[in-house]
């Protein structure tokens, strides 16, 4: 939480939700991952190609069984055409 506070640009508010990582059972970015591919129409191998990762890694993060590292959430919000702080926000 700290490291969002001293960032150059400011992050919203970060509940405690977003801090445990979980949202309704699942990782708040995980959902949101999943909510912009499906938005920009992308199936899972598409974003995976994007990413040069496996559809698997994807399906993964949308899971909530793990999170993508800070530099493949910076490339995502670029392929999702969304703000960084939408990705990680509620």
């Amino acid at each position: 939480k700290d490291t969002f506070n001293n960032l150059r640009h400011k992050v919203p508010e970060i509940t405690d939700n977003a801090e445990n990582g979980h949202y309704l059972g699942g990782a708040l970015i995980g959902k949101n991952i999943e909510k912009y591919r499906t938005i920009r129409g992308l199936s899972r191998d598409e974003l995976a190609k994007k990413l040069d990762v496996s559809r698997q890694t994807i399906f993964r993060w949308e899971s909530g069984q793990r999170v993508p590292d800070l530099i493949v959430c910076v490339k995502l919000a670029k392929i999702l055409e969304i703000e960084l702080s939408e990705l990680v926000a509620e």
